[in-house]
């Protein structure tokens, strides 16, 4: 996906590749702040259930599989490789440069032990977008 113009992913069948639209950081992101909900996107800006934007410091990207929200950093562990161009398949996803495979449902956790993505709570409130950070 081209992190600029945003793009549209599909969840077709068993494996998809994801990619997800994006919404520019403003500058209070830039500083350290506690967390808290912080708002993403309006649901309805959201291409095919995937949407990629920036909050306290960080690139998150935000995907709906069967309803359910799954929040987490747009770069891979292992080697900050980018997440929303990884492949899903059911709720695995697999980072583009080396292969690495983190179940969502299972709270990132990398199918070998290794490190796990991070990911954080996400809502949907009053049609908007918001991930705990």
């Amino acid at each position: 996906m081209d992190e600029s113009t945003g793009g549209a992913g599909s969840t077709a069948g068993n494996r998809a590749t994801l990619t997800a639209t994006s919404t520019p950081a403003s500058a209070a992101d830039a500083a350290v702040e506690p967390a808290q909900w912080r708002h993403g996107c309006r649901v309805d800006e959201m291409a095919e259930g995937a949407a990629m934007f920036k909050a306290a410091g960080r690139r998150i990207v935000v995907i709906t599989i069967d309803g359910r929200l799954f929040a987490f950093d747009d770069f891979c562990p292992h080697s900050g490789g980018p997440m929303h161009r990884g492949e899903l398949e059911g709720c695995v996803l697999t980072c583009p440069l080396h292969g690495w495979r983190f179940d969502l449902e299972r709270q990132g956790e990398e199918l070998h032990g290794l490190r796990p993505l991070p990911m954080y709570p996400a809502r949907i409130a009053d049609g908007n977008l918001e991930v705990f950070l």
